[in-house]
């Protein structure tokens, strides 16, 4: 996507077998712009997997009909819950979902939606690492959720980052606490240039060594950065050698 680069990084539970319930995408819509989401499901493992692929699905097909990020996650969760429904699992969602169009004289303009999952945080052009209030409920619980949205304008080298509950709760540590938001956006001080790709993998790396080889959750993590106009950046995903 022109003025778009991405990067991700994935680290499945260390008890899932190698497939987990975090999920993340990105699609090209029409008009030049991208769709991009990064959720997690309820639950671990196989099912959670085989859940994490009919989410994937249904907004692959949504999109067709819908791409303003509220009403397309509005149309998901019916989906979702009829399906959950049928299936008596009880099983849901959190999700992130947001559009990104280039704007004129460089930079992006991101609206983004949320569905019960963990706020994004933005990386400003100064070094400043801004939470962003964006708030919302579980996807497939009720048929008329309340879902937060919000519009963001990145500037050329600004990134906005998304990622899974892995990540803030991990507890590693002399005393087994939970990483949480703030240690993330302290470890995030001092990269706002770094190119997507190593920022999704620095965040990565520094939750892998808080863990210090303990047990784990899913870890996901998409950040969109602003690159110059005219620049097509394809996606890199960083994942651990020996799990691909």
């Amino acid at each position: 996507v022109a003025g778009v680069q991405w990067g991700a990084a994935y680290r499945p539970a260390q008890s899932s077998l190698r497939i987990g319930g975090d999920f993340y995408g990105a699609h090209l819509l029409s008009d030049g712009g991208a769709l991009f989401y990064l959720g997690d499901v309820s639950g671990k493992g196989v099912d959670a997997a085989i859940f994490t692929g009919r989410i994937r699905q249904g907004i692959q097909a949504l999109r067709l009909v819908e791409t303003e990020p509220t009403r397309l996650l509005r149309l998901l969760n019916g989906s979702v819950l009829e399906t959950t429904r049928a299936s008596g699992n009880g099983r849901f969602a959190t999700m992130v979902l947001g559009r990104a169009h280039t704007v004129s004289g460089g930079g992006l303009a991101l609206t983004l939606a949320n569905g019960g999952h963990l706020p994004p945080l933005v990386l400003r052009e100064d070094g400043y690492v801004e939470a962003v209030d964006l708030r919302g409920m579980l996807v497939g619980v009720v048929p008329d959720p309340r879902l937060g949205s919000v519009n963001i304008q990145l500037q050329t080298g600004e990134t906005c980052l998304l990622f899974s509950d892995g990540v803030s709760e991990a507890r590693g540590g002399p005393d087994g606490e939970q990483f949480g938001t703030t240690r993330l956006m302290d470890a995030l001080e001092g990269c706002h240039r770094m190119p997507a790709p190593a920022l999704a993998e620095r965040v990565a790396q520094v939750v892998g060594d808080w863990l210090h080889g303990r047990d784990h959750d899913d870890i996901a993590v998409l950040a969109i950065r602003a690159a110059p106009t005219g620049m097509v950046m394809r996606h890199l995903r960083a994942v651990q050698e020996e799990q691909r």
